[in-house]
């Protein structure tokens, strides 16, 4: 963290570069919030995966109910694809907001570091 006496110091070019480092470091920190609060975009390759596996799995399911003409048998099978699918996009939606939480945990702590560090080698 710069005080604006040291800032005050530093050239045009200097202060715009430190500038454009803070910034970058906001934004980052905004985005791992995002993503911890759940609103963060993303898609997750176990969804995807899900998606297949239930359209792969009914379409299964219907051939063997019309071959076998029993549709209690495709109904319970729906049932617990559907089940399965919302299991896993729930379990990977909240491992990706458990990363998140973590990497801003990192962020946070690191950023306290250097701000300490900082304040050491002034005081020292």
């Amino acid at each position: 963290m710069w005080t604006k006496a040291e800032m005050a110091k530093l050239t045009v070019e200097q202060q715009e570069v430190v500038a454009r480092f803070e910034l970058s470091l906001a934004r980052q920190r905004e985005q791992l919030l995002k993503e911890a609060r759940g609103r963060g975009k993303w898609r997750s390759a176990f969804e995807g995966m899900s998606y297949s596996a239930l359209g792969g799995g009914l379409f299964g399911l219907f051939v063997y109910a019309g071959l076998k003409g029993e549709m209690y048998v495709c109904l319970a099978g729906l049932g617990l694809m559907v089940v399965n699918a919302l299991i896993c996009i729930h379990t990977a939606r909240l491992h990706h907001r458990l990363d998140a939480l973590l990497k801003l945990l990192d962020f946070d702590h690191k950023s306290k570091d250097d701000s300490n560090n900082s304040k050491a080698e002034k005081a020292g």
